[in-house]
């Protein structure tokens, strides 16, 4: 195998296949290298630019958004919408129905209602008294007298169950990172 690799080492420097480099011929090569390297540097300060830039164009487009100590950015919509309808209306601003899931969120939101006068506005709850999927959630709702809805939050910050088609206002709640 030896033999074989240098006859093959042979062949190639009989043939001028093989070329030798002098630091004279490495120069374009370094010239080209310190040119890309500029180049990477030039690039590294347009992205730090433009990523302030977005940042200062999120902080605007949120500028109406109401902020936690959480991270979390919540809008109250006035359009009255079904539950469905309000969740879709959510997610197509990167945001989801208001999921509440202590008494400082509930007080929280409890006033952002309040101070629209909304009578009821949409949560991020759906209840259902049947499933078909061994994946859902455990529930204990009254089989004889089941509960099928979308919750609701009013002025004082009670939740109650409505039907899914209503036309209500609605909370929006985006997660920041």
């Amino acid at each position: 195998m030896l033999l074989w690799i240098c006859g093959l080492l042979l062949v190639k420097l009989a043939s001028g296949q093989f070329q030798f480099f002098t630091f004279e011929s490495q120069a374009p090569l370094e010239d080209r290298f310190e040119s890309l390297a500029a180049h990477i540097q030039d690039m590294d300060k347009q992205i730090a630019r433009l990523q302030k830039k977005v940042a200062a164009l999120e902080q605007t487009a949120h500028a109406d958004w109401n902020a936690t100590d959480s991270g979390s950015l919540y809008k109250v919509f006035e359009q009255r919408r079904t539950w469905s309808d309000a969740e879709n209306y959510c997610q197509s601003l990167d945001a989801h129905l208001a999921v509440i899931d202590n008494e400082s969120k509930n007080n929280f939101i409890k006033r952002l209602i309040s101070e629209k006068n909304f009578e009821y506005a949409w949560i991020g709850v759906k209840t259902r008294s049947s499933s078909s999927s061994s994946h859902d959630t455990f529930s204990n709702f009254n089989k004889e007298n089941p509960i099928d809805g979308c919750a609701v939050m009013d002025m004082s910050g009670i939740w109650s169950i409505h039907s899914c088609g209503q036309l209500r206002p609605f909370i929006c709640q985006m997660v920041v990172l």
